[in-house]
């Protein structure tokens, strides 16, 4: 009776291990081993990508040996007790009802709830076990690499996919692990892929750009004027961008040497297509941080710096943001002042609404594509519950949109 309950146990134990290193957040683990927790390292080389495949194999292997030998020690009790077919019988009944709740159920119920506690303190002897059976691991791996040989390698899918890791991002911020801001940040982060440089570039009718043969004089103060820090230089037409000029390495040259020669002060400008997305577009930004961006045909038609690519993630979570001030804001109940630069997307997300079908990426684009013609101060029209009106025009442009909401 001893051995048939010892047997039991160990059903528990190696149900509950499987259940806890199946469970097991690796993330929380590797923690645990910068911070030396005991039996971290082994509990992380147990459930490795390399080694788990042993890992299981030791505890079904063990599971399904003590699970036979309980089984065969209670219908050999049992016939002795009850005779030979009610023997089998009760022992049937008893065995599984035993295993299912004390074997099965119960420890595995424990294990997925506290899974790391469980793995840290397992996982010595977890590990020694898998020592002992390296044998049957052996025989157990080969089969599964001949089985899984048959099937394409491409099937095979990531660990989390995209739209996983933005669930987890939502279920995170619910629980209080990270807060709304954060939650943001991240998702912002992630959907750089879907955003081409089209849609945050500064267009060519805004940029500050420098004639190249504009005097020392002249490109002093269009530094002190515009106070930006780094503005490309063109020769002809901008067009033709043949550099560009740091606001600091200039003003320190002239004030040291009184006679500088402009051009040896230029920077190689960095081209890219209106189709780039911005997460390829980063890593690029980082060694070369303006970007000059051209159409097909090799024209500029506007220029993207990394602080747009920043603003794009964050511009838009914090309120204290300058910029955004000046796109965006509240003039009344329900009505609403922004630039015609405003991002369509961003616009459709803060006022719910669907995202209107356009090629354009600015509110100002859109407008000018839907009144089909060059907008005058107070056209209008409505858009579901919106009332979209013209409230500043500059020349041919859009400058300033007037958007009342209806709750009704």
């Amino acid at each position: 009776m001893f051995l048939l309950i010892t047997l039991i146990g160990l059903s528990a134990f190696f149900s509950s291990s499987e259940t806890a290193f199946s469970s097991v957040n690796h993330v929380r683990l590797r923690k645990y081993v910068s911070e030396g927790r005991r039996g971290s390292k082994r509990a992380l080389k147990l459930v490795d990508d390399h080694r788990f495949d042993q890992t299981l194999s030791t505890i079904l292997v063990g599971n399904n040996i003590v699970n036979v030998a309980a089984a065969s020690i209670s219908a050999k009790i049992a016939t002795d007790l009850f005779g030979g077919t009610m023997g089998v019988f009760v022992s049937t009944v008893v065995m599984t009802t035993v295993i299912l709740i004390f074997g099965e159920i119960l420890p595995k119920s424990l294990a997925k709830e506290h899974a790391e506690a469980y793995a840290l303190m397992i996982s010595n002897l977890l590990y020694l076990l898998t020592k002992l059976l390296i044998p049957v691991n052996f025989l157990f791996l080969r089969l599964k690499w001949l089985v899984s040989g048959m099937f394409s390698r491409k099937n095979q899918s990531p660990s989390f996919t995209e739209e996983e890791l933005k669930v987890i991002l939502g279920i995170s911020e619910k629980e209080g692990v990270i807060d709304k801001i954060e939650q943001e940040l991240i998702r912002r982060s992630l959907n750089l892929d879907e955003i081409s440089v089209k849609e945050i570039v500064t267009p060519r009718s805004d940029m500050v750009a420098i004639d190249s043969h504009l005097t020392l004089e002249e490109i002093k103060n269009v530094f002190f004027r515009e106070r930006y820090s780094r503005i490309p230089v063109y020769e002809g037409n901008i067009d033709h961008i043949i550099g560009f000029l740091t606001e600091r390495e200039f003003l320190t040259h002239l004030l040291k040497y009184q006679d500088v020669s402009m051009r040896e002060l230029l920077r190689d400008p960095l081209f890219v297509a209106e189709s780039t997305k911005i997460s390829t577009l980063l890593s690029r930004l980082q060694k070369n941080p303006l970007a000059i961006v051209v159409n097909e045909f090799g024209e500029t038609t506007g220029m993207v710096t990394l602080e747009d690519i920043l603003e794009e993630i964050i511009g838009e979570i914090l309120d204290e943001n300058e910029k955004q001030t000046r796109l965006f804001q509240r003039v009344g109940k329900n009505e609403y002042l922004l630039d015609a630069q405003y991002n369509l997307r961003n616009f459709a997300d803060i006022f719910n609404v669907s995202l209107p079908e356009t090629a354009y990426y600015s509110l100002g684009g859109w407008i000018m594509e839907h009144l089909e013609t060059i907008p005058s101060k107070g056209d209008s029209f409505p858009y579901e519950q919106l009332l979209i009106t013209v409230e500043e025009v500059a020349g041919r442009r859009v400058k300033t949109v007037r958007v009342r909401k209806d709750d009704s």
